[in-house]
């Protein structure tokens, strides 16, 4: 509130900011996203770099821009 007050000045009106709706992904939407990403007709699996976190390649979407 300072800073807005400070950059805006004093009689500025403050703005309302959005409400965030968290929507989760169910068990079915999980799997499908997994085996879509599986899929090696979608994705390309890097052979050298992997994710520090989880461990596995990377996986990169082939491009699937047709030529004109």
């Amino acid at each position: 509130m300072r800073k807005y007050a400070r950059i805006n000045g004093l009689g500025c009106v403050v703005i309302e900011k959005p409400v965030r709706k968290i929507k989760r992904i169910t068990s079915e939407q999980k799997q499908q996203f997994d085996s879509f990403f599986n899929n090696k007709a979608h994705v390309i699996m890097s052979s050298y770099k992997t994710d520090a976190k989880i461990g596995q390649p990377v996986v990169y979407l082939k491009n699937t821009k047709n030529v004109l």
